[in-house]
């Protein structure tokens, strides 16, 4: 299994899940390779919920410049839009093993399996 999807969401062409307790940027080479293939250049949403918690670090913005990310662009967002959360949250409903395999305490488990955490 991954340690990220690769999502499209309409605010961002690009997002980055986190599908497990691992960190995506441990994969940095694999998802710069597919962003590369996919000829993309631009802002990539890096969502780390299921790494990093509840976190003020949960949302990370990074250009990615055609070739590799540019680390200096690494922003920490502390909000994203209701739609882009939306459809983050519609893929944990639809793979709901990933929560498991996340450090989210049991308790934000089950409000995200009950649709209260987004």
């Amino acid at each position: 299994m991954d340690s990220y999807k690769i999502l499209n969401l309409e605010e961002y062409e690009f997002a980055i899940i986190a599908t497990s307790y691992l960190r995506p940027l441990d994969d940095k080479e694999k998802i710069e390779e597919e962003l590369r293939s996919r000829h993309f250049r631009g802002p990539v949403l890096f969502d780390l919920l299921l790494c990093n918690g509840l976190s003020l670090n949960r949302y990370a913005l990074m250009e990615f410049d055609g070739e590799k990310f540019v680390s200096s662009s690494l922003k920490i967002l502390t909000n994203i839009s209701d739609v882009s959360k939306r459809m983050i949250f519609d893929y944990f409903k639809q793979n709901e093993s990933c929560i498991d395999t996340s450090v989210l305490p049991k308790a934000q488990r089950y409000l995200m399996r009950k649709g209260i955490v987004i």
